[in-house]
C-alpha cells in the first residue's frame, strides 16, 4: 500500500525515474501516510500510440498525457487525499521541467486518488520459508 498506475502516452521518459521521484515526493511529504517507503508500489504503463484526447484526428501527435492512479486505504480525511494529489502532480511536473524538453507538445498531467476497501485488502510478503 499504496498502488500507483502511472498511464502515459509514448513521451521520452524515463519512467522508472518518474517513479521513483513520485515515491520520494509522496514519502517526505506524508511520512505518517507513506511510513514504509517499500510498501508502495508503482508502475507505469505507456499506452503507445493507443489513445485519443478529444476529437480532433489532426491534433493528436501534439496532445499527450500521464495520468496517474493512486489507490490509498480507506478512510483518510479529504484534506489528505487532496494534498496527496497536489503533491504528486508537483513532483510530476518538476520531473517533466527537469527532463522533457518542450518541443510544443502539451502534456496534459492528471492524479486521481482512489481507495483500497481497508476490510477488503490482504497483504502478504513471502519470505521463502512460509508456506
Amino acid at each position: 500500500m499504496p498502488h500507483i498506475v502511472l498511464e502515459h502516452t509514448n513521451l521520452p521518459i524515463n519512467a522508472r525515474e518518474l517513479l521513483l521521484a513520485l515515491n520520494t515526493a509522496l514519502t517526505q511529504a506524508y511520512p505518517e501516510e507513506f511510513p514504509v517507503p517499500e510498501a508502495i508500489k508503482s508502475r507505469a504503463i505507456n499506452v503507445g500510440e493507443d489513445y485519443a484526447i478529444g476529437i480532433n484526428a489532426d491534433a493528436q501527435d501534439s496532445l499527450k498525457f500521464i495520468h496517474t492512479n493512486i489507490r490509498i486505504l480507506s478512510n483518510r480525511p479529504d484534506e489528505v487525499r487532496a494534498g496527496i494529489a497536489k503533491t504528486a502532480t508537483k513532483a510530476i511536473n518538476e520531473y517533466l521541467a527537469a527532463n522533457l524538453k518542450y518541443d510544443g507538445q502539451n502534456v496534459q498531467c492528471t492524479v486521481e486518488i482512489g481507495e483500497l476497501w481497508r476490510e477488503g485488502f490482504s497483504k502478504v510478503v513471502y519470505d521463502g520459508k512460509t508456506q
